[in-house]
C-alpha cells in the first residue's frame, strides 16, 4: 500500500472544499473526500470526526484568519475607522481571492453551518466583536454616523460581502473581484460616515 506523503489533514480539507463546492455539503461523502485527497477513509476520521466537522473547520479557518488580521489593526489609533473598514473588506476578499471554491462553500453552506453548529462557530464571535468595536470606536471618534445601529450594520456589511462573494464565485469570468471590493468600500465610505 502506498503511503501518502505531505500533509494529510490539509489534503483532506482541500478535497472537501472542492467536493462541497461542486456538489454541496449534503451530497459530499466522506468516501469521495478520502478518494479525492488520496488517503484512506480511516485517515479522514483521524483528523475529522465526520463531514460536519470538516465543514466547521472551513468556517473556523476563515474566521480565524479574519480575527487574526483584524486584531492587528483594530486598536491602531493612527488609522481612521474607514481605513480599518477598508482593511476588513480587503481581508475578506483576499482570503477568497486565493480560493474560489472556498468562497462557494462559504456562501452556499453558511446556513447549513449555522444550523448544524447552532450558531456556535469558533472565532466567529471574536471576529464580529472586533468589527463591532471598530464601528463603536468610529462613533466615539465622530467618524461614523451615530444614528446607525452597530449590530444591524455589522450584519448588513457581512451579509453584503457574502452576497458579493457568491456573485463573484459563480460569475468570476464576468466580473473581477477587485471591482466588487472597491464597490463595497465605496458603499461603506458613503453609507456609514458621519454627514457634516
Amino acid at each position: 500500500m502506498r503511503l501518502k506523503e505531505g500533509n494529510k489533514e490539509l489534503d483532506i480539507f482541500e478535497a472537501a472544499v472542492k467536493l462541497i463546492a461542486k456538489n454541496g455539503f449534503h451530497h459530499a461523502k466522506m468516501s469521495k473526500i478520502s478518494e479525492m485527497a488520496g488517503v484512506s477513509i480511516g485517515s479522514c476520521y483521524v483528523y475529522y470526526k465526520n463531514k460536519e466537522d470538516i465543514l466547521f473547520s472551513v468556517f473556523r479557518s476563515v474566521y480565524k484568519q479574519l480575527e487574526t488580521i483584524a486584531t492587528d489593526f483594530a486598536d491602531n489609533e493612527s488609522l481612521s475607522t474607514i481605513e480599518k473598514m477598508d482593511k476588513l473588506v480587503d481581508a475578506f476578499f483576499d482570503i477568497f481571492n486565493k480560493n474560489q471554491k472556498l468562497a462557494l462553500v462559504f456562501v452556499n453552506e453558511y446556513n447549513t453551518m449555522i444550523r448544524l453548529s447552532k450558531g456556535n462557530i469558533e472565532h466567529y464571535n471574536e471576529f464580529m466583536e472586533l468589527a463591532e468595536s471598530i464601528l463603536k470606536r468610529g462613533v466615539e471618534r465622530d467618524e461614523i454616523n451615530p444614528n446607525l445601529d452597530i449590530k444591524f450594520l455589522r450584519v448588513f456589511v457581512i451579509g453584503g460581502v457574502r452576497y458579493m462573494l457568491e456573485f463573484w464565485a459563480r460569475e468570476n469570468d464576468k466580473i473581477k473581484l477587485d471591482l466588487l471590493r472597491n464597490n463595497v468600500k465605496q458603499i461603506l465610505r458613503n453609507g456609514i460616515t458621519k454627514c457634516n
